[in-house]
């Protein structure tokens, strides 16, 4: 690398665009290819796989953090998936 070279940082990756597709390995972004459709295909089963070895292990619900969009989806097993406004502080 030489001296002109820009090394990026955690706080570069986070101002990007949520679509843009990236990852920020040592400083340097390297762009994402949409996932083929068997990754697709793959990620719908493993899903559902969880949720069902959620439901018989009697977890009723699990919670996703999102910190760089301050919010928490909240997955609760008798309704659908929903949003919850932030609600934490720093």
């Amino acid at each position: 690398m030489n001296s002109n070279d820009k090394r990026y940082t955690i706080d570069d990756y986070y101002r990007l665009p949520d679509d843009q597709r990236v990852e920020l390995i040592d400083g340097v972004f390297y762009d994402m290819g949409a996932p083929a459709i068997i990754h697709q295909m793959i990620l719908l089963q493993l899903g559902m796989l969880f949720e069902e070895c959620s439901r018989q292990a009697g977890v009723r619900e699990y919670w996703i953090v999102d910190p760089k969009h301050r919010s928490v989806t909240v997955h609760d097993f008798s309704r659908i998936m929903k949003k919850i406004a932030p609600y934490y502080e720093d």
